[in-house]
């Protein structure tokens, strides 16, 4: 098991049982947080994405190659844009919605 502590990971690819835990993000120019975007056509299974603070216009991509994903307990931006492929919104309901993830998070 890896687990990312107070290091820059923006994207997590290709990986298995990988842990992103308690990071502060910051003024990204791209998306804070990229994860299971499918890259070379594998997953990212098993990621655990928690207690993480995002403040960045684009804050979190999900593509569709995220099996076992627990994303739970992080802080958001307001007025930040969440993208869970093909769906951008700015409106965090919806994001937790369409992911089924984030349900403890929160924007601040």
């Amino acid at each position: 098991m890896q687990t990312c502590r107070d290091v820059v990971v923006r994207s997590v690819e290709n990986a298995r049982k990988v842990q992103v835990l308690d990071n502060r993000i910051e003024d990204t120019d791209g998306y804070g947080m990229m994860l299971g975007l499918g890259a070379n056509g594998a997953p990212s299974q098993e990621l655990e994405v928690v207690g993480n603070e995002v403040r960045t216009e684009k804050l979190v991509r999900l593509g569709r190659q995220r099996p076992g994903l627990r994303m739970d307990g992080n802080r958001y931006e307001s007025g930040g844009l969440f993208k869970a492929e093909p769906v951008e919104t700015r409106d965090f309901e919806r994001w937790k919605r369409e992911t089924g993830a984030d349900r403890a998070s929160r924007v601040q």
